[in-house]
């Protein structure tokens, strides 16, 4: 349990910075997106990102979906996403 909650807070940590570089790059193409942990109940290996977006003036942002956003949609996200998870990451290669 204790290496459990230590390993939590460091993933919240990250993801929580990671939500603000995201939301920072969504912002700059006027558009609004969010990264949220999702913790499972039922096992560590069931957690995951869930990338919530809006490409509406004044939208709530919604999980990202092939069935709601637009192929161009998903890709900007999909970009933005990874430039905000390189920013995090020393490496000499870039997308």
């Amino acid at each position: 349990d204790k290496m459990k909650n230590a390993w939590r807070s460091k993933l919240t940590e990250h993801c929580r910075e990671l939500n603000k570089l995201f939301s920072a790059y969504m912002r700059e193409c006027g558009n609004v997106g969010k990264v949220e942990l999702y913790e499972s109940t039922e096992s560590l290996s069931k957690w995951g990102l869930i990338l919530s977006v809006s490409f509406r003036k004044d939208g709530t942002p919604v999980p990202l979906k092939k069935s709601v956003q637009s192929g161009g949609e998903r890709s900007v996200s999909t970009i933005m996403f990874l430039m905000a998870l390189q920013d995090m990451v020393k490496s000499p290669f870039r997308v």
